[in-house]
């Protein structure tokens, strides 16, 4: 197989945005002249409700998309959500329940959502009525955000009873084009190219700046798929981390075996990777802290004791010392 060239992450937005300190915000009662609902549009409220700002939580500068192509919206839901709009980070937005039903629409773009799911799982202790009012007064503050920086452009449709982040816009989504390097990956794998798989993961592995939709961590909804994608990364840095060791590339290996020990700091084959590392660039001392950083984690998170291949490694180690 040819040598890997490992892809440099791309460059940031030019102009990054300075960090704002996070807000408390209380969601607003909805107006109460909402207009009903149709197969049209949803009609806006004939007096505009005053929602307080939500700025921005401080978030490490994104990874940039990769294709030269002039999206519409650019969102990075690894870590908080952030979105681009044309190239512009939208940093105050008109309510945190429209923020939310953004999210939930992200998650299944393509797929028209019914209202009364929505309404369900926003709002599932309300009356109906309330219900279908808080969720119109979300709808509203979402499309006002996002017709801040686009007026003319209509970013959420409404047609039989159903809500849908339109189809038409050009939308690049970190945590689709993560899935999608996975899968490009497995496929190489399964074809025995070996070289070209772990090319896909390491695209894959940039993109991974945090846990899925991390400012939700008390939502029920998005659990199932943070930690689908928890577990997909620790496979995919744990194979790809492997890889990097066994071609001397020791100094991204230990990068991306302690970003594993971040998300989970129990992951023993994480921890003899590095033990490995240290003792193959000479430095027994680190390799033997490693394994007592192990047994401390191991202890203090799950009360059990290393599994006997990390004690054989440890023993391999203070026996050459």
């Amino acid at each position: 197989d040819p040598p890997v060239s490992v892809e440099a992450a791309p460059e940031p937005p030019s102009s990054p945005v300075a960090p704002l300190p996070v807000a408390t915000q209380v969601e607003p009662e909805p107006p109460s002249n909402a207009v009903a609902e149709s197969d049209e549009p949803l009609a806006e409220p004939e007096t505009d409700v005053v929602e307080p700002a939500l700025p921005l939580a401080p978030v490490a500068e994104p990874i940039a998309p990769r294709a030269q192509t002039a999206y519409t919206l650019v969102i990075y839901g690894f870590g908080p959500l952030r979105v681009y709009q044309h190239d512009q980070l939208i940093e105050e937005w008109n309510g945190l329940k429209g923020q939310a039903v953004l999210k939930y629409l992200l998650t299944r773009r393509g797929t028209p959502i019914s209202k009364d799911v929505l309404m369900d799982l926003f709002w599932p202790d309300a009356e109906p009525e309330a219900a279908r009012r808080n969720l119109h007064q979300a709808i509203y503050s979402l499309r006002q955000t996002l017709r801040r920086g686009d007026p003319d452009v209509q970013y959420i449709q409404f047609e039989n009873n159903q809500y849908l982040l339109n189809p038409a816009l050009s939308v690049w989504i970190d945590f689709e084009e993560f899935e999608s390097h996975t899968q490009n990956g497995r496929r190489f794998l399964a074809a025995g190219q070996f070289a070209e798989a772990m090319q896909a993961y390491d695209a894959a592995e940039q993109l991974y700046q945090g846990d899925f939709l991390a400012d939700d961590v008390y939502e029920d909804w998005p659990r199932a798929q943070r930690e689908r994608l928890r577990t997909t990364y620790l496979e995919l840095a744990n194979q790809l981390s492997e890889y990097q060791l066994q071609q001397g590339a020791y100094a991204p290996a230990s990068v991306l075996c302690r970003k594993l020990l971040t998300f989970d700091n129990c992951f023993e084959e994480a921890h003899r990777r590095l033990m490995r590392i240290y003792l193959a660039q000479g430095q027994r001392h680190l390799a033997i802290r490693q394994y007592q950083t192990c047994v401390q984690a191991l202890t203090e998170e799950l009360d059990v004791p290393p599994s006997a291949e990390t004690v054989a490694l440890y023993e391999q180690i203070t026996a050459n010392t």
